[in-house]
């Protein structure tokens, strides 16, 4: 029965290793000038006993075009495509219950050359207090 026991012990304390030294990303960011250019993140949560069913995307910012936003979830069976511009750029998407391992924004401009971006998106945990204020405040805006 000891050895039983220590050998649960051990492959339970080698795959939290494993877990610590190969953990997702369960959230990226950025802030960016360059609106010319396309950029993506990607959030992806960890194992299913340990993530929340947390999933949110955060894109605000001004810019002097237009361009397309995609926020794909759920190894692309959730797609939403957002045009915005020109002028203030403000999208928050997602939820505390979506219960999704991955979620992506894909940011590609179609006439914007100017301006500037936040993005950020999260997987499978609680977004930090800024961007918790910056989702309300942008999902309240959407709702007008």
């Amino acid at each position: 029965m000891k050895k039983f026991l220590a050998a649960i012990l051990i492959v339970a304390l080698f795959a939290s290793a494993i877990f610590w030294f190969l953990k997702p990303r369960s959230r990226s960011s950025c802030t960016t000038a360059e609106v010319d250019r396309p950029f993506s993140l990607s959030a992806y949560a960890g194992p299913l006993f340990l993530r929340g069913g947390e999933a949110f995307a955060i894109v605000s910012g001004e810019l002097n075009g237009t361009a397309k936003i995609e926020i794909v979830g759920n190894q692309g069976r959730d797609w939403r495509e957002i045009r915005v511009g020109p002028g203030k750029v403000g999208v928050a998407t997602g939820g505390a219950e979506n219960w999704i391992s991955d979620y992506h924004i894909r940011y590609t401009p179609i006439t914007a050359t100017h301006g500037h971006l936040y993005a950020a998106v999260y997987c499978g945990k609680g977004m930090d207090a800024h961007d918790r204020k910056l989702h309300h405040e942008l999902s309240l805006r959407q709702r007008r």
